[in-house]
């Protein structure tokens, strides 16, 4: 008799296992999905700390294809990537689908440093 019960047990214990293997997965990808939100809404809070090109053209009256920088003249600028993440995350019961990925960068001016403004692309 107590080897139909440590069978069952064991039966029962993996069964036990097994199901909370397969409930672990949709845990994981929300967890991934949610911190995923967070640092693209802190990478925009970054991105809107600075002008746009289009809102620093506008400040500076300049067109977008001649900027210059404000402080030294310099017509160059330099792109700095800082961050790459993904975007448009998509839940998955054993992985997540990531649509697309955004690029935040700072434009420098080649002169003088000055960081002129921020652009965020997707690709």
């Amino acid at each position: 008799m107590s080897s139909v019960n440590n069978s069952l047990f064991l039966f029962a214990m993996a069964l036990l296992a097994i199901s909370l293997l397969i409930a672990m997965f949709p845990l994981k990808n929300w967890l991934v999905i949610n911190r995923t939100k967070e640092k693209e809404l802190r990478w925009m809070q970054w991105l809107n700390e600075k002008p746009t090109k289009s809102e620093y053209c506008s400040i500076h009256q300049q067109k977008p294809d001649k900027i210059e920088c404000d402080f030294c003249g310099a017509s160059r600028q330099l792109p700095s990537l800082e961050m790459v993440m993904t975007s448009n995350p998509k839940f998955g019961i054993f992985s997540n689908k990531f649509d697309k990925y955004t690029h935040f960068k700072t434009y420098i001016c080649s002169g003088c440093g000055t960081e002129l403004y921020r652009e965020r692309y997707e690709a």
